[in-house]
């Protein structure tokens, strides 16, 4: 059995369901308003606040905003490195038929902020959640990361692009390879435990 939820916010749920050992937020960071300020921080904090210490919160399928296409929803150039819910995008976005209001999101800018148009990056992310110090990030772990792809598997050039990028990039920057691509896809980070 699966209970299904529904309300605007996770918070009046929280008490009686109590923490949860994984939570997925799977195509979920980049519908959520920048615009709106604290929007953002407060939804990712309410799920952060539902993992157990030791649990694990997994991101996925978020579109990469240091990436200069918004390839989730526009497919144009520059809009990602744009104000999160400029005019100009959205007009764009309109004049070239790549976006158009609809009934089930805002009108306007804000409308094209909740289809996804500008995404997160990873240091956003760690900073909504309390930064290295509440969280570890498992795919800086050795060998958790080393097997997963973010290039097309057809691409012997891309491959050891890819692989050089790991050995050198990650450790030094100390980030993940998914906060070099165009999606931040299987991010797992752990809440660490006290002490």
């Amino acid at each position: 059995r699966v209970p299904i939820l529904n309300g605007e916010s996770f918070d009046p749920f929280a008490p009686r369901l109590g923490l949860f050992d994984l939570v997925l937020m799977n195509g979920v960071v980049e519908h959520i308003p920048l615009s709106v300020p604290g929007l953002r921080q407060r939804v990712l904090r309410s799920a952060w606040a539902a993992v157990r210490p030791g649990g694990y919160l997994v991101i996925n399928d978020t579109p990469n905003r240091l990436w200069p296409v918004d390839g989730h929803s526009t497919q144009l150039w520059f809009v990602p490195w744009t104000k999160p819910g400029s005019a100009w995008a959205y007009r764009r976005a309109v004049k070239l038929g790549r976006h158009a209001d609809s009934p089930t999101s805002a009108p306007g800018p804000l409308g094209l902020e909740q289809v996804g148009a500008w995404g997160a990056t990873y240091p956003e992310l760690l900073g909504y959640l309390g930064g290295e110090d509440a969280v570890e990030c498992i795919n800086l772990l050795p060998g958790h990361s080393e097997r997963v792809s973010y290039v097309d598997a057809g691409s012997p050039r891309r491959q050891k692009l890819e692989k050089l990028l790991h050995a050198t990039l990650v450790p030094a920057l100390r980030m993940p390879l998914t906060a070099f691509a165009p999606s931040l896809n299987n991010l797992v980070l752990r809440k660490r435990t006290a002490g």
